[in-house]
C-alpha cells in the first residue's frame, strides 16, 4: 500500500511540474512593404519560452532596406518578454515593425512608433492584429526599447515626452488605451523605456488629440490626490490631472448635478505616476459637474463649471 501512495504521489508531483512548464515562443521579426498586405522585409527570428526576454538585435541593415534602418534603430538592442504563466499554448509570434503609416489620415492620431504583433497559436491557430489575443488574466507581456533613442525619434516625429499616448488599434483602427501602460523612471531606469500590455495586437505610441488622451508625467508621487480642473470654468474643454503612487486600475469619471453619469474618460490598469486627461464639453450644456477618482479604495470628487 504505501508503495502504491508512493508512487501516486510521484506521479502527481511529475504531472504538476509538467503543467507548469512555460509554453514554447517562437518569433519572426520583419518590416512590411507596404499597407496592403505585402510581403514582409525578414530580419530574424528567434525561439524560447515564455519567462524569456527576447533581444532584437543591433544590425546594420542591407542595401535594400535602409530606407528603413532609423526606424529599426529605435527597436535595435530592445527585448520582447512575457511573464511566465501569460500563455495557454506554444504560440508563434510575428513581430511586424511598421515603417509605413497604415491608419485613416483623417483621424486626430500622431503615430510616431507603430508595430503589429501576429499570433499563430498551437490550439486556436491564427489571430489577425485586430483580434486581440488576450493574456492569462494578471499577467503581462512588455515591450522594453531604448530611451534615448526612443526620444530622440519621437522628437524628429513632434512628438514630446510630455504628450506620448500609448494604445492599441481596434477594428476600424479605433485607438483603445485599454489594457496598455508605458512606464519611465528617470531617476531609478533612466536606460530603458517600458511598454506593458495586456494582449497582443497593434500597437503605437504617438499623440492623440481626444478626450480619452492620457498622459504620464512620469514622477512616482508619494500620496493620491485628485487635482483642480484647469481652466475652471471652462468652454469647452479642460484638462484633468491626478496623481497615483501604486500601480492599479484606475477611473475617472464625470456626473452631472443629478448625479448621472456623463462620461468615463478614464478606465484602465495604470502604473505609479501623475497623469491628466482633457475633458471636451462641447456637446454638453452650462452648468456645473462633478468628476471622480476611484483607485482601489481611495475616492475623490471635485467640481467643474462649464460655461457656455
Amino acid at each position: 500500500m504505501k508503495n502504491i501512495l508512493l508512487s501516486l504521489c510521484i506521479f502527481l508531483i511529475g504531472f504538476s511540474i509538467a503543467i507548469a512548464q512555460p509554453y514554447k515562443v517562437y518569433i519572426t521579426v520583419g518590416i512590411p512593404t507596404d499597407c496592403n498586405g505585402g510581403p514582409d522585409l525578414p530580419i530574424f527570428n528567434e525561439s524560447g519560452q515564455e519567462g524569456m526576454e527576447f533581444l532584437i538585435p543591433q544590425r546594420t541593415l542591407p542595401p535594400d532596406l535602409a530606407a528603413y534602418q532609423s526606424y529599426y534603430d529605435v527597436f535595435a538592442g530592445g527585448t520582447l518578454g512575457l511573464e511566465q504563466g501569460t500563455l495557454n499554448e506554444n504560440v508563434t509570434l510575428h513581430l511586424d515593425l511598421e515603417y509605413y503609416k497604415c491608419s485613416p489620415e483623417n483621424l486626430k492620431l500622431l503615430d510616431a512608433v507603430r508595430m503589429s504583433i501576429r499570433v499563430i497559436g498551437e490550439k486556436t491557430g491564427p489571430h489577425d492584429v485586430f483580434t486581440y489575443y488576450q493574456f492569462n488574466e494578471g499577467k503581462k507581456g512588455f515591450i522594453k526599447l531604448n530611451a534615448k533613442k526612443l526620444f530622440e525619434y519621437l522628437e524628429k516625429e513632434g512628438v514630446k515626452l510630455d504628450e506620448l499616448v500609448a494604445w492599441f488599434y481596434g477594428e476600424g483602427f479605433t485607438p483603445d488605451l485599454t489594457g496598455i501602460t508605458y512606464k519611465y523612471d528617470e531617476v531609478n531606469d533612466p536606460e530603458w523605456f517600458y511598454i506593458y500590455l495586456d494582449h497582443f495586437s497593434k500597437i503605437v505610441l504617438g499623440k492623440i488629440s481626444s478626450p480619452t488622451s492620457v498622459k504620464n508625467s512620469n514622477q512616482i508621487p508619494s500620496r493620491f490626490s485628485l487635482e483642480q480642473n484647469y481652466p475652471n470654468p471652462f468652454n469647452p474643454s479642460t484638462k484633468i490631472s491626478w496623481k497615483s503612487p501604486i500601480d492599479s486600475w484606475q477611473i475617472i469619471k464625470v456626473y452631472n448635478v443629478l448625479g448621472n453619469e456623463v462620461v468615463t474618460l478614464v478606465n484602465q490598469y495604470l502604473p505609479a505616476g501623475k497623469y491628466e486627461v482633457e475633458f471636451d464639453a462641447s456637446k454638453l450644456s452650462s452648468g456645473n459637474y462633478f468628476y471622480k477618482l476611484l483607485i482601489n479604495d481611495f475616492v475623490q470628487v471635485k467640481k467643474m463649471l462649464l460655461i457656455k
